[in-house]
């Protein structure tokens, strides 16, 4: 019996050996895996487990269009508006007028004639006082009326804010970036503590310095909003836009493309879902997940700024 123990022993111990390198062996090619393919396999850089959409159930899909669906919805809040008579444009060369401007210059079918109708033809050193047959046309009261109602009807363009700003005007990837950089500063900073500072001077710092202006223009210089003119038509549905209608334009400020709010939302969502099919999705995906690869249409340009915090907002109609 002595001379067999040490054979056993022996045998568990090199049993032992191969194991614990079969194990060492295993968690090294497991630490590559994951490092090289573990988005691939269904593994987030955080080390939650994730599904490839391609493999999910039906159900689970539909969520995630759904996730995705409300997730561009509130980040295009901000930069949606509803069409109104003042957004609406009729650029003929370089004179630019409005759905207002139009009807104050509409003529009457009764032969009447607007104010400003009559202050044009006495401005015209009074040509038809003096007879001036070449200036004069003999235009009757119907065809007037049809001319006001053909120039009415015929927008040319509509009147939005600037690529990248958003309804109120505000540049957002602009004032987060400056924010962010604001508060990495202040941070940064070290201040010595004054031995005579009550508690009250520590709550007039936290709010900052307050502004007081006397200009009655002031408020609405703040409102005012820098514009643009852009063709009437949606390069989508290839449709023009009218009064109510519900316009989107691109939170980045490369892409200068508009259309309706429903046909780039439904674009969005189908070119989202096939570009996330070998894409893996944890349980409670984040919205730079759920609006990667987000491109306009036209220019294949990101659509949608993620970076900024636009959660939440609300629309100004």
């Amino acid at each position: 019996m002595s001379s067999y123990e040490p054979d056993i022993t022996m045998l568990f111990m090199l049993g032992g050996g191969v194991l614990f390198v079969w194990g060492f062996v295993r968690s090294v090619y497991l630490c590559f895996r994951k490092l090289l393919y573990g988005e691939e396999r269904g593994r987030t850089s955080d080390d939650e487990p994730g599904e490839i959409y391609r493999i999910m159930s039906s159900a689970r899909q539909e969520e995630i269009v759904d996730l995705r669906k409300n997730a561009i919805l509130r980040y295009l809040s901000r930069f949606t508006l509803t069409l109104g008579d003042e957004h609406l444009l009729c650029c003929t060369g370089s004179h630019t007028d409005t759905a207002f401007s139009l009807s104050e210059n509409e003529e009457v079918n009764d032969g009447s004639v607007t104010a400003n109708e009559t202050c044009k033809g006495t401005e015209k050193n009074d040509d038809i006082e003096k007879g001036n047959k070449d200036d004069v046309q003999d235009i009757g009261i119907g065809d007037m009326a049809q001319d006001s109602t053909t120039a009415a009807d015929k927008y040319t363009h509509i009147s939005i804010p600037l690529p990248g700003c958003d309804i109120e005007g505000i540049h957002i990837c602009s004032c987060s970036m400056e924010a962010e950089k604001e508060d990495r500063q202040e941070g940064n900073k070290w201040k010595l503590p004054s031995l005579f500072q009550t508690r009250d001077d520590d709550a007039r710092e936290k709010q900052g310095p307050i502004t007081i202006t006397s200009d009655p223009n002031h408020h609405q210089q703040q409102q005012k909003v820098d514009k643009r003119s852009v063709p009437i038509f949606c390069a989508i549905c290839l449709s023009e836009y009218e009064t109510c209608d519900r316009v989107c334009w691109s939170s980045n400020t490369d892409c200068s493309h508009v259309f309706h709010e429903d046909c780039i939302l439904q674009w969005l969502i189908s070119s989202g879902k096939k570009r996330s099919m070998n894409q893996s999705f944890t349980r409670h995906p984040t919205d730079e997940k759920l609006l990667e690869n987000e491109f306009c249409p036209c220019c294949r340009q990101d659509f949608i700024c993620v970076r900024p915090a636009l959660l939440g907002s609300e629309e100004s109609v």
